[in-house]
């Protein structure tokens, strides 16, 4: 998924719960502390998130192949009874299985599913990202804290 993608895509729903990913993957500079407390908690949830979201994804998509192979006998045997073996090809049936209503809707369920689990994996994607920024402005707090002890020792003497 594309960043461009995901800027459209502010408020991820997933189940009954709707998430503002902004808010999930920024970082308040203010509570430092807060935040890397709450980070690996976050993360956990975020890779749970993302693992049962792939897992219903290749439910879903086994679930379409399913529907696409009983359609197609289906139809086979349905263009068998009325016009004999030789006057049908497996393109004519697989253009009326990808038509038929029923695989028209797993194939949209498939694809709500895909964009859910991109849109989870991209969090995962920002939060090792947000990791790294953590550790890198907790090592900027630091040393600036040290370089405030510093200029106050000095001061002293």
């Amino acid at each position: 998924m594309s960043l461009k993608t995901l800027k459209k895509i502010r408020y991820l729903k997933i189940g009954k719960k709707e998430y503002d990913l902004l808010e999930i993957v920024g970082i308040d500079e203010d509570n430092l502390d807060i935040e890397f407390r709450d980070h690996p908690e976050t993360v956990l949830f975020w890779f749970r998130l993302k693992a049962r979201e792939a897992a219903h994804l290749r439910r879903l998509e086994d679930d379409l192949e399913t529907v696409r192979r009983v359609r197609f006998k289906q139809y086979w045997e349905l263009y068998e009874s009325e016009r004999g073996t030789s006057s049908f090809s497996d393109s004519l049936i697989w253009a009326e299985v990808h038509n038929d209503d029923e695989v028209a809707k797993a194939r949209k369920e498939v694809r709500l599913a895909k964009t859910k689990f991109e849109a989870v994996k991209a969090v995962c994607d920002a939060m090792e990202h947000r990791k790294s920024s953590l550790i890198n402005l907790g090592a900027l707090q630091r040393r600036d804290e040290e370089l405030s002890i510093r200029r106050n020792r000095s001061g002293e003497d």
